[in-house]
C-alpha cells in the first residue's frame, strides 16, 4: 500500500513560469534539492490525486520524486507501508 506524505517545498519560478522546487521541508529537517532532473505529468501508483506533477530530484546524493498537486496547490510524496 502507498500513502500520501505532505511536505512543504520552497520554489523558484523562472522567467518563463515553470516551477523549480529548491529545499523540503519535513519533520523539522530541511533538505536542499541538489538537482532537478524531470518533470512530467504524472500521477504515482496507488495515490488519488487531481492532476499532478512529479519532479524528479537528487536530495542527499539519492534520487526522489515529489509531487505538486495544482488543484489543491500542495506539494506531496510517497511513502510505501505494510499492512497487517
Amino acid at each position: 500500500m502507498y500513502k500520501r506524505v505532505p511536505i512543504s517545498v520552497e520554489v523558484v519560478y523562472d522567467d518563463d513560469g515553470s516551477i523549480v522546487p529548491k529545499k523540503l521541508f519535513y519533520k523539522g529537517k530541511t533538505l536542499e534539492i541538489e538537482k532537478l532532473i524531470g518533470t512530467r505529468a504524472c500521477s504515482p501508483y496507488g495515490i488519488v490525486c487531481n492532476d499532478p506533477t512529479e519532479y524528479v530530484t537528487v536530495i542527499d546524493g539519492m534520487k526522489r520524486k515529489i509531487y505538486f498537486e495544482k488543484s489543491t496547490n500542495k506539494w506531496f510524496s510517497v511513502k510505501e507501508y505494510k499492512t497487517g
